[in-house]
């Protein structure tokens, strides 16, 4: 016999990471289990450990690059009956959606992240599958062509990102001279995946022109990506290797952030940062880039400071600014906290999935 319980299978590569990785969890950890049954699909197990008591986990690992693992997937579905089914991120787009079909499952839910245009083959393919789904949910309302033609006909949702603040606010300093760095020194946080759209050339750049001002700066990158040789061989070329550390991929990033005197994200192009939340929570002063998904949420001198992601001199006028004025820095600091306490909580964005879902369920019937 069905339970009256709402039975969600959600569709992630691995939980361990920032992003659609950490929002998953937030909610699986938020959700009311008097409500809802969920379990989670993933190719990497890793980092479960931390979930709610009654969250399922099928492991299902990718045998090769292309491996769409529809056989194995389909089973998972067949045995486990959810009502609705969430793909998060679009690596599992195609890899969900065929086997969900061929189960009847009353309501497939596709995660939107990140997306622009149409520029490569994959993302019209990627498209297709938002066509087909029967919903599509975002963090951001930031998209453009096809995208926002097809979230409309899908009737999309936004649901911005959780912060987990008490959380952040409970959390002690790392003490950032165990990796080595000269914390009399200022230090520049960036956190994120160290791709090319991430822009951290112009960070690069910045430091470079600081040195060249007598300014010593240290700045820290956790993450990676495919563009990390790259980043090194840059700061070689600039003569500031030893002023930039790789700390690689950090589950304690949000402690890092509290020992550093500034976080920057220089992208050409975000959904929602997760990363700049967490800094607001923590009480760091923030330097973005001036597009959509950042000044949507920082206005510019006062809950942060926004610069033009082509320009790095406008970048080191912004990072003086805060080493040159501690207490404006501080009431920015204060404002951008206050900014997010009410609208990113992790009791609302659960509130908020909670509907929709339910939404999902009577339209699909």
């Amino acid at each position: 016999m069905k339970t009256s319980k709402i039975r969600i299978l959600h569709f992630i590569y691995a939980l361990k990471g920032g992003g659609a990785e950490k929002q998953l969890k937030y909610l699986l950890n938020t959700m009311d289990p008097d409500r809802f049954v969920n379990a989670v699909c993933c190719g990497n197990s890793e980092e479960t450990d931390d979930l709610a008591t009654g969250v399922e986990i099928f492991e299902i690992p990718r045998k090769f690059r292309f491996d769409l693992r529809w056989r194995q997937i389909f089973k998972c579905i067949k045995s486990w009956r959810p009502d609705i089914i969430h793909n998060w991120l679009p690596n599992g787009l195609w890899p969900s959606l065929i086997p969900s079909w061929f189960s009847g499952i009353p309501c497939y839910v596709a995660s939107y992240r990140n997306y622009y245009k149409i520029n490569r083959l994959q993302d019209a393919i990627e498209a297709v599958g938002f066509c087909l789904s029967n919903r599509i949910v975002s963090n951001s309302g930031a998209m453009g062509f096809p995208y926002k033609n097809i979230f409309a006909l899908k009737k999309g949702v936004v649901i911005p990102n959780g912060v987990d603040l008490a959380h952040i606010g409970c959390l002690k300093s790392f003490d950032i001279s165990r990796l080595g760095i000269d914390n009399q020194k200022p230090v520049i946080l960036y956190a994120g995946r160290l791709v090319e759209h991430k822009n951290i050339q112009v960070l690069l750049n910045a430091v470079s022109l600081l040195k060249d001002e007598g300014i010593a700066i240290t700045l820290l990158l956790c993450g990676t990506g495919n563009y990390s040789n790259n980043l090194q061989q840059i700061s070689h070329k600039l003569g500031i290797k030893n002023q930039v550390l790789f700390a690689g991929y950090r589950d304690d990033v949000v402690r890092i952030m509290k020992s550093c005197d500034m976080l920057v994200l220089p992208s050409f192009y975000e959904g929602m940062p997760n990363v700049i939340f967490e800094a607001m929570a923590a009480g760091i002063p923030v330097i973005a880039s001036d597009i959509k998904a950042h000044n949507k949420w920082i206005t510019h001198k006062k809950t942060g400071l926004l610069f033009c992601p082509n320009d790095h001199q406008d970048l080191v006028d912004n990072i003086k600014q805060i080493l040159n004025e501690p207490e404006t820095t501080k009431e920015k600091c204060l404002a951008a906290a206050r900014s997010i306490v009410n609208k990113l909580s992790l009791t609302k964005m659960a509130e908020t999935y909670d509907f929709f879902y339910n939404d999902c369920l009577k339209t699909a019937h």
